[in-house]
């Protein structure tokens, strides 16, 4: 009887491991299919504006580093995240981020994945804004995220000509410009003047690339901060196109495009 006793125990023992030791593969396999960069497509089921892009870049399967195009201009935050390292935690298919832009605000992602392959994600997502421990805001939605394999920090660097060959941008007089990439982050902008190239002496000129997306801000001596984000389209043979999909006043939404070439 004893024998048996022990028996049934050791079966059970078993199960109880063999459980744990699936859950805890489930949870390897995701975080082994979530490396990578990834960037959201859309936020139920409507396609994302280039000005509210989240590019999300798994590391490891406790790490990760977020970049956001968006501008909340509040009195807690004025939002510029670029390369945020991420605290990750994943529990079978459910997946949490975590981030602080400062010391009072603190941001938390979650994920419940519904379905996954090389090149996308969808999930139901909770994103939460604490400040001073308390929520601030929070949104709760269904996502899909696009794989981003590729990363143009580098080849953006340097003297670029060019002008926006639609509607599209607000801070355009449709005349040629030139921006001069620097790997510091910031950047230098140029326009004509009697015939000569001459350089805006602002504020500060500031840009960052995660992947293919492009996000800049600036501010002149007499105005408040502006921004402006695109995406990435090629970087090939000396030429380099952006897109941008954005809202009308109205509410109906176009594609900007944006072509420059390389000033050597």
């Amino acid at each position: 009887m004893m024998k048996k006793i022990f028996a049934i125990l050791a079966l059970v023992a078993t199960v109880f491991a063999s459980c744990g030791k699936d859950d805890d593969n489930d949870d390897n396999k995701l975080s082994q299919q979530l490396l990578g960069r990834w960037m959201d497509a859309e936020h139920d089921g409507l396609p994302v504006v280039t000005n509210e892009k989240w590019v999300v870049t798994f590391t490891s399967d406790t790490s990760a580093i977020v970049s956001t195009s968006r501008a909340d201009f509040t009195e807690e935050q004025e939002m510029w995240d670029a390369y945020r390292a991420c605290s990750v935690v994943t529990d079978g298919d459910k997946v949490t981020l975590a981030y602080e832009p400062n010391k009072r605000v603190r941001v938390v992602f979650e994920y419940d994945v519904e379905s996954i392959t090389d090149s996308e994600f969808n999930a139901h997502s909770v994103q939460t804004i604490y400040v001073d421990n308390e929520v601030y805001a929070d949104r709760e939605m269904n996502v899909r995220y696009i794989k981003v394999p590729t990363d143009y920090r580098q080849e953006i660097i340097g003297m670029w000509e060019g002008r926006v060959t639609s509607e599209g941008s607000d801070h355009d007089d449709g005349e040629l410009h030139r921006w001069e990439y620097r790997a510091d982050g910031t950047y230098g902008y140029y326009d004509q003047v009697d015939g000569q190239w001459q350089l805006h002496e602002n504020v500060f000129n500031e840009y960052f690339v995660d992947g293919v997306l492009l996000c800049t801000r600036w501010r002149d001596p007499d105005s408040d901060e502006l921004r402006e984000w695109w995406e990435i389209d090629t970087i090939a043979n000396g030429q380099m196109n952006w897109t941008a999909l954005r809202h009308r006043d109205d509410g109906s939404s176009y594609t900007a495009t944006f072509s420059m070439n390389k000033v050597q």
